[in-house]
């Protein structure tokens, strides 16, 4: 029966045959897989009798359609379906009329490339390439089409259009799923910092406005709670930032506790800076962990900010650590001052971790004065650090970097050990009077330290006011006021340090067991006032009515220490009495 067959009919089937080899065996070149048949170059269109035939035979063609693993669909050269395999039915869920003699372009719908792509080449160049999506029984699938053109070898013209397609579902599902994982972060499900940058890369550079919030302190509760603890802390708080932000912004999980937001329209941008001016604490309330979170927010603009794109994220970072340093400010705005300021911090950063390891960090000690009683009744040590190069620096300014360097709790543990040292060998009438961090209140090992320390240096623990500033408080957790208890069981006298100057409440006095209230210079300063004159006389009020003490800090003149006096504020502590300085024995 081949023998009846024209050649251009061979040659079809051959071509088919070839185009489902080559699909199959995509590393070889369609050309290369034909070279295994004895085709010629062109195909004819009519036979050796002269007669036209528009079709292929149908007991070659029926064969080759119905037994195809591979879709192949047969169309004309403006891209009308003539046939299609059996495959193509299966794939498309749609019966044989529904396809044939409908137009190519409108069965599928293009991906990655326009719809007419494929036909223009094809009628251009005889061959193309294209990939194509459908629904079909409930889900998206994907098929990648090669197509060929048959000729007449006479006209030259083209006879008919073979495509064969290979669906490409599960391996593109695949791939989406793996491109998901690398860009995404498993915890939280936000986008991980490779997604992060990939999706800043799509913004409209104009239009950008680069977020990256910390949450403060959040290592402590990996430290202290575990990382499950820890882990459920930042799905809760993702889920938080997915409800809080506005519909069309980018969130991602930067690192660590550190989380992104990218936002492009102008409209988003102006809803997400005024929800971030009250976004300055999370609270999380667990089983074992129920607290509440300050946050530190930095904010960048691309167009202001940074000579390529990449540098809007690390700008917002920078603004973020700025903000760690503020209390009373949790969202800052990018500046290029504060990548000037970062480039000295970790200049101070790396001086530091040497001092700490020299121990060239020194102590002095400033009295606290009863006026009653002209008595030294304790002597406060105070951190002093003088660089070589630097010159003296700020104990304020060294221990936030510290804090941030991840120095503070070798910082904390050294000077603290060094003040019982330095005491316990002057032999001290007075008590002696220790500031701990707010960071270190959550360190369970924060009171084993402390006795250890006493009992090594022969120090009674009821000889030591351990002073606590009052910013601790700003979020009363539970295991800050366990672990003030458990000072308080090992003998040690608490005092609230800097009271009124940050965050002032009655309920820190209802909850926290103290002995002492030092009230903050701020007050002192202004002291002449009758508000501030009425505000001391409260506090001192509580104070007496439970038996505790009030300290004035930072009295400095004569004035001062009359107004005070005249309000029954005696104790004092302030350069105009002492100023800082190494201790003396028996006196100061």
């Amino acid at each position: 029966m081949l023998n009846l067959l024209r050649k251009t009919e061979i040659h079809a089937i051959l071509l088919i045959m070839s185009l489902v080899m080559a699909t199959i065996f995509q590393e070889y070149e369609i050309l290369h897989v034909m070279m295994m048949f004895p085709v010629l170059p062109h195909f004819q269109k009519e036979d050796t009798q002269g007669n036209q035939r528009e079709q292929l035979p149908k007991q070659i063609t029926s064969v080759v359609l119905k037994n195809a693993d591979e879709l192949i669909v047969i169309m004309s050269p403006e891209g009308i379906i003539k046939d299609v395999s059996e495959r193509v039915l299966e794939v498309y869920d749609k019966p044989y009329e529904s396809i044939v003699g409908q137009h190519a372009l409108a069965v599928n719908e293009s991906v990655n490339r326009r719809s007419d792509t494929w036909l223009k080449e094809v009628n251009a160049h005889g061959c193309a390439m294209s990939e194509a999506t459908i629904h079909a029984e409930g889900q998206k699938k994907y098929i990648r089409w090669r197509h060929e053109a048959l000729y007449d070898e006479t006209t030259q013209e083209m006879i008919k259009i073979i495509s064969i397609g290979r669906e490409m579902t599960d391996y593109l599902l695949i791939n989406e799923a793996l491109h998901h994982e690398k860009n995404h972060d498993a915890l939280t499900g936000l986008l991980n910092e490779r997604g992060l940058f990939e999706r800043l890369h799509a913004y409209k550079k104009t239009q950008l406005t680069a977020v990256v919030i910390d949450i403060y302190r959040f290592t402590q509760v990996n430290d202290y709670y575990g990382h499950t603890i820890g882990d459920d802390v930042l799905i809760d708080f993702a889920q938080t930032l997915k409800n809080k932000m506005p519909k069309g912004c980018e969130i991602a999980r930067y690192s660590g506790s550190k989380f992104a937001v990218l936002c492009g329209d102008a409209s988003n941008i102006g809803a997400l800076k005024n929800i971030l001016r009250d976004f300055d604490t999370y609270t999380y309330e667990g089983v074992t962990l129920s607290t509440t979170f300050s946050l530190n927010i930095g904010v960048a603009d691309y167009v202001a900010n940074g000579e390529n794109i990449d540098q809007v994220i690390a700008n917002a970072s920078i603004a973020s650590r700025e903000s760690t340093n503020d209390p009373f400010h949790h969202l800052k705005v990018y500046t290029e001052f504060m990548n000037t300021q970062l480039k000295n911090n970790l200049l101070i950063a790396s001086k530091l971790r040497h001092a700490i390891e020299n121990h060239d960090i020194d102590i002095d000690f400033q009295s606290i004065i009863n006026l009653k009683t002209h008595t030294v009744e304790y002597v406060e040590a105070l951190a002093r650090w003088h660089d070589e190069e630097l010159g003296p620096i700020n104990p304020e300014t060294f221990i936030n970097i510290a804090d941030q360097a991840n120095l503070l709790s070798n910082l904390e543990n050294y000077l603290l050990e060094k003040a019982m040292e330095i005491y316990a060998s002057h032999n001290v009438d007075a008590y002696l009077a220790l500031n701990l961090t707010p960071q270190s209140m959550i360190d369970h090992t924060l009171s084993n330290n402390l006795l250890q320390w006493s009992k090594h240096y022969g120090i009674a623990p009821e000889r030591i006011m351990i002073e606590i500033s009052e910013r601790t408080f700003v979020n009363i957790s539970t295991d800050y006021v366990k672990n003030i208890e458990r000072l308080k069981a090992e003998g040690f006298l608490i005092a609230i340090d800097d009271f009124g100057k940050d965050y002032s409440s009655l309920a820190v006095l209802r909850n926290v067991p103290y002995d002492m209230i030092k009230i903050d210079r701020m007050f002192t300063e202004t002291i002449q006032e009758d508000e501030t004159k009425e505000i001391i006389k409260m506090v001192k009020a509580i104070t007496r009515s439970n038996n505790k003490m009030l300290v004035i800090e930072g009295v400095e003149s004569k004035i001062q220490v009359e107004a005070l006096k005249s309000i029954g504020c005696y104790r004092q502590q302030g350069y105009y009495h002492d100023m800082p300085k190494k201790l003396e024995k028996k006196s100061l």
